[in-house]
């Protein structure tokens, strides 16, 4: 595992950048339970695909939510018809969050006896269809500056070293993932940076963007 770099990659953000990053993400961050909803939905639907699509499936499930929200043959056909891919996975992993969510908001939240890596372990166990790094991304969206979970997505485990699809998979067995995931949050919490904010600065540079907007803007 390459620490070296993640470590310098982090050391380099400029400090104005991480202070924009947080004035706009705790402006966009949840204000209630519909709000908090739709964060995982977006992350339901981030799984094996690109951030256009996931952006383009997200908007279609939110312009046409009074249609599936009690009807899981409509969600099945929104997202067939979105092109997101997946199709009865999805469909699966949603309408069961959708359906347990409505029955029980609070247990899909951090409770206060917790830690961010067991919540994120508990709602991991819970889901269909999503595994940790899908998971944390739910909690980063949810809690962008609180959180202290990862999203170890391909280009993460990328900048660790981890540049093969074998070794990909291998980093993402629980003890792997767990010590790339504390490595990432220990060198963030040194510098003062939330673990998503930092993240948010690697991801959205390597898009060649200058702020999260042109995806994160379905969010606002």
């Amino acid at each position: 595992m390459q620490k070296e770099i993640a470590e310098q990659t982090i050391q380099q953000i400029p400090q104005e950048k991480i202070q924009i990053y947080k004035d706009y993400w705790n402006k966009i961050t949840p204000k209630d339970n519909e709000e908090y909803f739709w964060r995982w939905i977006f992350a339901f639907l981030s799984v094996h695909t690109t951030w256009n699509s996931n952006v383009r499936s997200y908007l279609l499930l939110r312009e046409h939510r009074e249609l599936w929200r009690d009807n899981k043959n409509e969600l099945a056909r929104l997202i067939r018809e979105s092109g997101v891919g997946l199709h009865v996975r999805r469909t699966e992993g949603i309408w069961k969050f959708n359906q347990s969510y409505l029955n029980d908001s609070a247990s899909w939240k951090k409770n206060t006896l917790e830690s961010w890596i067991g919540c994120r372990d508990r709602l991991a166990e819970r889901c269909f269809g999503l595994g940790y790094a899908k998971t944390a991304f739910a909690l980063e969206m949810c809690y962008p500056t609180e959180n202290a979970s990862v999203c170890l997505d391909t280009h993460m485990l990328q900048l660790y070293g981890f540049t093969t699809e074998s070794a990909r998979r291998k980093a993402t067995q629980y003890n792997k993932y767990k010590e790339i995931e504390n490595h990432w949050i220990e060198e963030c919490n040194k510098r003062e940076v939330p673990a998503y904010i930092a993240r948010c600065l690697f991801w959205d540079e390597k898009q060649r963007k200058d702020d999260s907007r042109y995806w994160s803007y379905v969010l606002e």
